[in-house]
């Protein structure tokens, strides 16, 4: 089962993702965020209580992240160190295409 949190911080938008991503959850998460991307001038995805990330949710992830850079509206992702969400974003190469963060402070800014 996968838990989605949206806070809206003025132009700010946060997202806490619970569960995990993949095919079988990207959908929903799309769904849900879809009316809360267009006004935020900055997303922080916090995907720290995420157990599991599969290809599906990486190259969802990618996809936000680039969909987010052509409307110029940053993306931070929030990740616990050492946690398999991290491993796999840095195994695949796609920590490099999104900007980590390992405290909710430092993605706040």
């Amino acid at each position: 089962m996968n838990h989605l949190t949206v806070l809206e911080a003025g132009r700010r938008l946060l997202v806490r993702c619970m569960g995990e991503l993949s095919e079988s959850t990207v959908p929903t998460v799309e769904q849900q965020l879809r009316g809360y991307l267009t006004p935020a001038r900055c997303v922080v995805l916090d995907l720290s209580r995420v157990a599991f990330a599969n290809s599906a949710g990486l190259r969802w992830l990618a996809s936000l992240a680039g969909g987010l850079e052509e409307q110029r509206q940053p993306l931070r992702v929030l990740v616990r160190p050492g946690s398999g969400v991290e491993r796999a974003l840095t195994l695949t190469g796609y920590d490099r295409l999104v900007d980590l963060h390992h405290s909710g402070r430092s993605a706040w800014r």
